[in-house]
Parts: structure tokens; sequence; C-alpha cells
């Protein structure tokens, strides 16, 4: 069994900040077709570190990815 995830929901964003979104609402391991049973743990890492964040922090982090993405060709 593996050890729960620290700091998943368990502090609610105030006004303004993060996305509000606890780990719960991500939905059960087993919910839809193709799903293996576990979560990527890859995946949840990503997505606790972008709940760190407040929302413009994020939004400008992801707009500055674009531009230099666009400019690589890559989008």
């Amino acid at each position: 069994m593996s050890a729960p995830l620290r700091g998943a929901g368990s502090e609610p964003a105030s006004a303004g900040e993060g996305f509000g979104v606890s780990v719960g609402a991500l939905g059960s391991p087993t919910d839809g077709p193709g799903v293996a049973g576990v979560y990527d743990p890859k995946a949840i890492r990503t997505i606790l570190s972008i709940r760190k964040k407040k929302k413009e922090e994020y939004q400008e982090e992801e707009s500055i990815l674009q531009v230099y993405m666009q400019a690589l060709g890559m989008i």
C-alpha cells in the first residue's frame, strides 16, 4: 500500500490563490476505460506542484513556455 499524498486537499486555497481543486476531484484510479488502476506518480507530482502556485504565476509560466515552444517549432 502506498503512503497518502501529503497536503493533498488538506489546505483550502484562499480567495484568489491557487486552483482550489482537491485530489478527490480527480476521481478514482479505476474511473474510465484504459486506466490501469493506479495514478501516474509523475502526473500527480506535477499537479500538486501546480496547485502550490498562484494561478497568475502558473499562467505566466505557461505563456512563456508556449512562446519558447512556438519559437522551436514544437507547436
